[in-house]
């Protein structure tokens, strides 16, 4: 029998590997009780995505361990986006 829970997670970034996300809370998210996930990123262009399991999400986003997926509600309630990245200045020649 399948269960009716939804359950919520959030994904926790240790290292941001490719400089994009930052660290910290990065994406909420809740799985539904077919097993599929939806998550959405707390960034400064904050997008959402679906993906068929939270093992799929795991494998794109977790970076080898960089990002901890961790069950419930975040700790806090004022998480705030992350900040835009400053753009690179060219170097001068």
């Amino acid at each position: 029998m399948m269960s009716f829970k939804i359950r919520t997670f959030y994904l926790k970034r240790h290292t941001d590997v490719n400089g994009l996300s930052g660290t910290g809370i990065v994406a909420v998210g809740v799985v539904y009780p077919n097993g599929k996930a939806h998550m959405q990123w707390i960034s400064f262009k904050s997008s959402f995505e679906m993906h068929d399991s939270v093992d799929s999400l795991i494998d794109i986003h977790g970076h080898h361990g960089a990002t901890e997926l961790i069950w419930g509600d975040p700790p806090c309630d004022d998480i705030k986006p992350q900040q835009e990245p400053e753009k690179k200045k060219p170097r001068k020649k």
